[in-house]
């Protein structure tokens, strides 16, 4: 389980996801697809080891305007793992 946004940070990075200085406190206007993988991420199980990586591609994966509306239901069709 991942228990800070601050573990995601590599993950998000290697992503191609752009993350804030500080992880724990930052504007999810400014970075909406570290805010998303935060929200969906942060607490869940971790069905196998390196899932954060994978979903962390899925994230990326949406598009600046798909990432302000996309449900967890719409993220979970699109291959992210809880």
């Amino acid at each position: 389980m991942i228990a800070s946004p601050g573990m995601l940070v590599p993950a998000a990075k290697n992503a191609g996801i752009k993350t804030p200085p500080d992880p724990n406190e930052f504007d999810s206007e400014k970075y909406p697809h570290f805010h998303v993988l935060c929200i969906m991420q942060l607490g869940s199980r971790m069905p196998y080891w390196g899932v954060v990586w994978d979903n962390a591609k899925v994230v990326a994966d949406c598009n600046d305007k798909e990432i302000l509306e996309i449900t967890a239901q719409q993220l979970i069709d699109k291959g992210f793992q809880i």
